[in-house]
């Protein structure tokens, strides 16, 4: 029969191939807007400088360098240009469940720390993304990993001692290049392991303070060095390109906060996307059993910086908190554990239910979670667009921030979105809420959101609804049923055409660009640039004399169309 250790370490291993599984199977999707991003700006520049470029969040130095290397040795291919991220991404359920191991000496509470690492849709997707958050999960968990041991160790200066602080330097370096946001995390790791080590010399003497503190310090001599240095590279890292840090977060997302609500939304919105209710439920058991209060109040101390830094500086996006999930399923696996043991006669069959239930839980919000972490999957949407509306039919609408990930993996598609506007075309808007995005790069301003007064029909592609509109010429004597005027300037060339969209934005109202990163340019017989732009506005600024008449004046180089939400049954 076998015995409930293997049992564990059985479940523990399927459950990790599964992970490795659903992080494999994705590594080829397509490029998401970071990733092109990255390609084209971050690893066309020398090493030396990718590392010291702080000013722009959306470059993370050592996930540049992989892309750089991978670029170099393999060329433009997906699998290797992620595989930092996906050895990241299977290391850290390991990582998870040896330090669950060390804290707490039971296999079950491992096992399960392993299971819900493997299967959390956030650590699933950054592992197969070439973004720096996988790797700097990973590198903090081994940084913690390493702590333990050394703290296990008898021996505090030997070679055993050395070799485990000199990983730690590695660690909190790779950790802190991957993405800078690993200090909130790391320093509040090594401000807890001094503490103990302090408390522990207090607890081991009666001495004075000052001897106190020496004596620690002479037992830990290896690791105080070792801190020390890793002292000087954060005031390296982090007092010396200050004013970079500075200048990049009003740029980066998340919001600031303002007030009390704030808090709570922030509160709100980690709580729901980081982890399911169940698994923050039963982290708090840590602090109901004596036995783990320890692991609870540890837990709290290393989330309470990444908190702080939201409310005194700004709220970042939830995968900015991706290295709290580990340690919040390592404090809810020993709650689960604790629960176990209130009643030593239902003490094996909670084993196996709660554990079950959590993974349960966990395994049925997979999808929908992943979805909420994951990029768009366009070629999937394309493929269903083309089978509902022919090409010729309509004209795509897409958010500015995903038009670069399309343009990028999916050339054809932005070919056969260049093409002539006509009466009774269809608009398919993949805005979110009946709102169309517009970009000003006129003078820098980001993107503009206009909300349809309309109720056009919402089809569902894919993982996406979409609006349906039909464009309508703007023609005398008929009226304009639509709050959103749409302007194209048909294909030309380049310099006539940017003089259009110059003539166009000083007639009265304020034009936004549409699709504006597909960089629309073909090739004329002459071997000159050919483009084509389309903007929206709101139409109530104009009228239709007035759209007729910058018509007229723009020489056919401008033509104006209105939204109508009057789909015919044979169009949709």
């Amino acid at each position: 029969m076998l015995s409930r250790k293997k049992i564990f370490i059985g479940i523990a291993l399927l459950a990790l191939a599964y992970g490795i599984y659903l992080r494999l199977i994705n590594l080829e999707r397509p490029l998401i807007y970071d990733e092109v991003w990255g390609l084209m700006n971050w690893i066309v520049k020398p090493v030396s400088e990718i590392l010291t470029l702080f000013n722009n969040q959306n470059n993370h130095p050592l996930n540049s360098v992989f892309m750089k290397l991978s670029n170099f040795m393999f060329g433009r291919s997906l699998i290797m240009m992620r595989m930092h991220s996906f050895a990241a991404g299977i290391l850290i359920p390991l990582f998870s469940g040896a330090i669950a191991w060390h804290l707490t000496r039971k296999r079950f509470i491992a096992a399960v720390t392993i299971i819900l690492c493997s299967l959390h849709s956030g650590l699933i997707y950054y592992s197969h993304v070439a973004r720096g958050y996988s790797v700097q999960t990973a590198a903090i968990m081994l940084f913690i990993l390493l702590v333990l041991v050394y703290n296990d160790s008898s021996k505090k200066t030997g070679r055993k001692a050395i070799y485990l602080v000199v990983g730690m330097i590695g660690c909190f370096v790779i950790a802190c290049f991957a993405l800078s946001t690993a200090i909130l995390y790391l320093s509040a790791i090594m401000v807890m392991h001094v503490i103990c080590i302090l408390l522990l010399a207090w607890q081991r003497s009666n001495s004075k303070l000052f001897e106190m503190g020496t004596s620690a310090v002479v037992n830990n001599s290896v690791l105080v060095s070792g801190y020390a240095v890793i002292t000087l590279f954060a005031a390296w890292m982090y007092l010396g390109h200050y004013a970079q840090f500075k200048s990049a977060v009003p740029a980066g997302g998340g919001f600031y906060i303002n007030s009390f609500a704030d808090i709570l939304s922030f509160l709100s919105e980690m709580g729901k996307s980081l982890l399911p209710w169940l698994v923050w439920c039963s982290a708090l058991l840590c602090f109901r059993f004596k036995k783990y209060r320890l692991l609870g109040l540890m837990t709290s101390c290393y989330i309470l910086p990444a908190f702080l830094s939201g409310v005194f500086i700004k709220v970042g996006p939830p995968r900015v908190y991706l290295p709290l999930v580990p340690v919040i399923i390592i404090a809810a696996s020993a709650g689960v554990y604790s629960l176990t043991m209130v009643d030593k006669k239902w003490s094996r069959p909670l084993q196996i239910i709660l554990p079950l239930l959590l993974v349960m839980f966990l395994i049925f919000s997979l999808p929908e979670r992943y979805l909420k972490w994951a990029a768009i999957d366009w070629s999937n949407i394309i493929s269903d667009v083309n089978s509902k509306f022919p090409e010729h039919k309509s004209y795509r609408c897409y958010p500015a921030n995903e038009t670069l990930p399309i343009s990028a993996s999916l050339p054809d598609e932005v070919k056969n979105n260049i093409k002539p506007i006509y009466d009774g075309m269809l608009f398919i808007n993949f805005g979110r809420d009946q709102r169309i995005k517009g970009l000003n790069n006129k003078n820098g301003v980001g993107e503009v959101e206009f909300h349809s007064s309309e109720s056009p029909p919402l089809v569902k592609f894919s993982q996406i609804n979409a609006n349906v509109y039909v464009l309508k010429k703007v023609v005398a004597g008929s009226a304009i049923k639509s709050n959103i005027i749409f302007a194209e300037i048909p294909l030309q060339d380049l310099k006539t055409a940017r003089a259009a969209v110059g003539f166009l934005r000083t007639q009265g109202t304020e034009w936004y660009l549409l699709n504006c990163w597909f960089k629309p340019i073909r090739m004329s017989q002459t071997g000159g640039k050919l483009v084509s732009y389309q903007l929206i506005s709101d139409s109530s600024k104009l009228s239709v004399a007035e759209l007729l008449e910058i018509e007229q004046r723009s020489f056919d180089r401008v033509r104006f169309f209105w939204l109508s939400s009057e789909v015919k049954p044979d169009n949709r």
